[in-house]
């Protein structure tokens, strides 16, 4: 296991991500995409060094005394590069809010202490907790100060997400709300903390086509911002983009659903016929279908739901739905009293009597009993089936692992 990396092993990996990216995915990049990355392996190493620190952080906005690297000996001259090739920018006016609040508390007292910054003076005590002082500061500065150009260029925006977030996307196949995707990926790969296969030749493109790739990072990011949702108006604004965006494969379908979902139960309570209509566009959804027919059914729609079980019934999207559908109809229109598998339960003649001891946990109770009995017993769950699965289509299995977009499929449900 490597237990340091090497001083520039970020660039290592921007220059991995860049070869990944030109070699697998360029007819999955826009116009300007590929000349952003054009742009970046054009710019001399200090340049791209100091772009690949400011995309390593969380912030939108990176302050240049925090850019502080061996690496980066003329840290002017590489913003000012940057700046000749329109990859950074300082903040604005429009940003001074934000810029305010990256201040510490002694920066703020600094700044509430110069007149030039206010156009009467402010009243504080250096005391106050740094919220008091910035609510000062927002509340008090001026605006249209000219000094203001002097802090605001203090800073630089982080426009990782503008285009740099869609290659780290391609490459890894999803956002993440933890670190940097393709960094962390690289960093413990580098470190031998996560095992590589050696096996696996190289790294495909996981998507066939542009509009494929921006759909799902689309959906990646409504899935991100639903983590960051807070107030109901920013609940109802991301339903709103979700709904718009139209899926071309089934693993876009069923993200997008699960979205869906989510978001059906966070607005049910508030306004559930504005929930029911997110219901209404999921594709393909036994869980949506279950979610739809018990509201309705509580709504005292009884006649759509009947209409509603019998289609389901006629046509099953999974066996999961089918058990649902034939079970809701016997209980709630043909009066039965038990659901089927209560009914199952009671109508078996294989009875065993096993010890209390083994409530919560009958398997085990079940073993024990046979075992008694003299047999050999094995508890398996469903690992004898998939064992059965994988020894049937070893072949098969073998064969799509050539092409890796095939091969990830296998894992997800839907394959199955």
């Amino acid at each position: 296991m490597q237990k340091q990396l090497p001083l520039k092993y970020y660039l290592n990996h921007f220059f991995e991500l860049a070869e990944f990216i030109q070699a697998q995915c360029k007819t999955l990049l826009t116009p300007e995409q590929q000349q952003f990355i054009v742009k970046l392996t054009q710019l001399d190493e200090q340049s791209l060094c100091t772009l690949l620190r400011i995309y390593s952080r969380k912030p939108r906005l990176v302050a240049l005394s925090s850019l502080n690297y061996e690496e980066i000996p003329n840290l002017h001259g590489a913003i000012f590069k940057l700046k000749q090739f329109a990859l950074v920018a300082h903040p604005t006016v429009d940003d001074l809010d934000l810029v305010l609040a990256h201040l510490t508390k002694p920066e703020l007292v600094a700044l509430l202490a110069d007149d030039a910054l206010f156009k009467t003076p402010v009243t504080f005590k250096k005391s106050a907790s740094k919220g008091v002082l910035l609510a000062l500061c927002k509340q008090h500065i001026d605006r249209e100060a000219n000094a203001l150009e002097q802090l605001c260029g203090e800073f630089v925006v982080n426009s990782r997400a503008e285009y740099y977030e869609y290659f780290e996307f391609l490459y890894s196949g999803r956002l993440s709300a933890g670190d940097i995707n393709h960094q962390n990926r690289f960093v413990m790969r580098d470190l031998g903390i996560a095992k590589v296969r050696n096996d696996v030749g190289e790294t495909r493109s996981r998507f066939n086509t542009l509009e494929e790739a921006q759909t799902h990072y689309q959906l990646n990011q409504c899935r991100m911002q639903f983590k960051a949702c807070e107030m109901p108006e920013q609940y109802r604004h991301l339903a709103n983009e979700l709904l718009q965006i139209n899926c071309t494969d089934d693993l876009a379908h069923s993200i997008k659903n699960k979205l869906l979902i989510r978001l059906f139960k966070q607005f049910k309570e508030a306004d559930l016929a504005y929930a029911c209509t997110l219901l209404d566009n999921c594709t393909g959804s036994s869980e949506a279908q279950e979610l739809a027919i018990r509201v309705r059914y509580k709504q005292g729609d009884t006649e759509w739901v009947q209409q509603t079980l019998e289609a389901i019934i006629n046509d099953p999207i999974d066996d999961g739905i089918l058990y649902f559908a034939e079970d809701f109809l016997q209980r709630k229109y043909n009066k039965q009293q038990r659901s089927r598998l209560t009914q199952m339960l009671s109508d078996t003649e294989c009875q065993l009597e096993i010890d209390d001891i083994y409530r919560g946990d009958v398997e085990q109770g079940v073993c024990e009993y046979y075992q008694q009995q003299g047999y050999t017993v094995f508890f398996t769950e469903n690992n004898l089936w998939l064992s059965l699965f994988a020894l049937t289509f070893w072949q098969n299995c073998l064969w799509i692992h050539r092409t890796h977009r095939a091969m990830n499929l296998i894992f997800t449900r839907m394959f199955y």
